[in-house]
């Protein structure tokens, strides 16, 4: 599948778009690998990279979720995440994370954090 995000920045009137395609590989049936090229570009640089992560299942609830993000554009903004998902039922999960990217969507993916982030996401499939 594939995700593209278009927008605007009110204040600086600058547009921008961002496209991910998202491709998941099962390996085994606890173990998924995601490769996850990137591309942004806002009118000041362009950035492009890959996102690297395996889900390691451990049991019918719990996903280990370890994610490398390459920026080829800038290596040095080259960051990691680690999530712990939790299925809460079929169509919703809760990630507990960590991470040293600026951002979990878009464009904040590809740009490394002055310090770690630590949070929880809620996700829903409709």
């Amino acid at each position: 599948s594939s995700k593209v995000t278009i927008g605007r920045n009110q204040s600086s009137v600058q547009g921008y778009l961002f496209a991910e395609l998202l491709g998941t590989y099962e390996i085994n049936k606890k173990i998924y690998l995601s490769i996850n090229p990137k591309f942004s570009w806002n009118g000041y640089e362009n950035h492009g990279g890959t996102g690297l992560g395996i889900e390691y299942k451990l049991n019918k609830n719990f996903y280990l979720i370890p994610e490398l993000i390459v920026n080829h554009t800038n290596p040095e903004q080259t960051n990691t995440t680690f999530a712990v998902r939790r299925i809460l039922n079929p169509n919703s999960s809760i990630d507990f994370y960590t991470s040293n990217a600026l951002g979990l969507q878009d464009m904040s993916q590809l740009i490394r954090s002055d310090s770690p982030r630590f949070g929880l996401k809620l996700n829903f499939l409709f």
